[in-house]
């Protein structure tokens, strides 16, 4: 089974109007709870709960498995992910590109 760990979103954003903060936050917090749940992702919401600044949305959670077995971590995607595979980048095709040296 794999460890589990608290989760924390943040979205920064441009100033948003103080008295829509309550109904954005929780707009937010319910996009991800949902998004999360059609991944499969299980989650405890125990004393989870919007967070919202004029700049920052934010939704934290109690613990959500850290990796899911089949899954590809972010960090194995994008460039960081293929410098680590040996690959420089990926043109427009998908085709390979080996760094020359």
């Amino acid at each position: 089974m794999s460890q589990l760990s608290p989760l924390l979103i943040e979205l920064g954003t441009e100033e948003l109007p103080v008295k829509a903060l309550p109904g954005l936050a929780q707009a937010f917090f319910d996009g991800v709870v949902d998004g999360l749940r059609k991944r499969g992702v299980a989650l405890e919401l125990g004393d989870a709960r919007p967070l919202s600044t004029p700049r920052r949305l934010a939704r934290s959670a109690g613990p959500v498995p850290e990796h899911r077995a089949g899954r590809r971590r972010p960090a194995d995607q994008g460039p960081a992910g293929l410098r680590r595979q040996g690959r420089d980048r990926l043109d427009r095709a998908g085709e390979d590109h080996r760094q020359q040296g």
